[in-house]
Formats: C-alpha cells, structure tokens, sequence
C-alpha cells in the first residue's frame, strides 16, 4: 500500500509589546505616582508552511494468526523560524526525515486481536 499527502498555508503572526498609554507605577516610599511613558513594539510576519509526504506499507501473513506490518514515511517540511514567541522572525527553514514504522497483528481467537506497533513520528 502506497500514499502520499500534502498540505501548505500560511501563517500571519502578530506580537505587541508595551501599551499607548502612560504606565503609572505607585512609589513603595511616598504617596506619589511616577508615570513612565512606554512606547509600543509591534511586529507582524507573514510566512509559509508546506509539508509533502510519502509513504508505503507492507503487510504479511506469516500464518493464519499472525501478520506482520512494515512501512516506512518520508517526510519534507517548510515551515516559519520562530511564530511563537517574541521576537518573531520572518524567516522559513526546512527540515526533512525518514520515519520507521514496524508491528504486527496477531488474531488467536474469532473475536480476539492483539497489535503491537512502533513508530516514529514527526512531532512540529
């Protein structure tokens, strides 16, 4: 069995820091207000994200109860530097990986099934 998928979109980020009005702070010593004119930081980013997969498997009956499973994923990934945290960055990176999968299936009874399976997987 053979397949593959892809996606793509994009993402539009946005981080402000700091306030258009005056910050007051209460002095801890005197009853007086000090005022702390802080200016706005504002970032915006617009960035692309695409993924394309393939991947096989391979199933075999070794006898009536027991199947074996085998496959294997090939994955390719743009996606955006930093989208989550401030500082942004407007930048794109592109990793690549080939992911293992292994396992089997064993049926001992009609109503019975046991699987068993290992995978690596690509956690963005």
């Amino acid at each position: 069995m053979f397949g593959a998928r892809y996606q793509n979109g994009s993402f539009d980020t946005q981080s402000a820091l700091g306030a258009s009005t005056p910050t007051q702070v209460a002095s801890m010593t005197t009853t007086s207000v000090l005022s702390f004119a802080t200016a706005p930081i504002s970032q915006s980013a617009r960035t692309d994200f695409e993924r394309i997969t393939g991947y096989g498997y391979f199933f075999w009956r070794v006898f009536e109860p027991l199947q074996l499973n085998a496959g294997l994923s090939c994955d390719y990934l743009q996606l955006p530097l930093n989208h989550r945290s401030a500082p942004i960055s407007a930048g794109e990176d592109s990793e690549q990986r080939l992911s293992p999968k292994a396992g089997f299936t064993w049926t001992p009874l009609r109503d019975t099934t046991a699987r068993f399976a290992y995978t690596r997987s690509w956690a963005a």
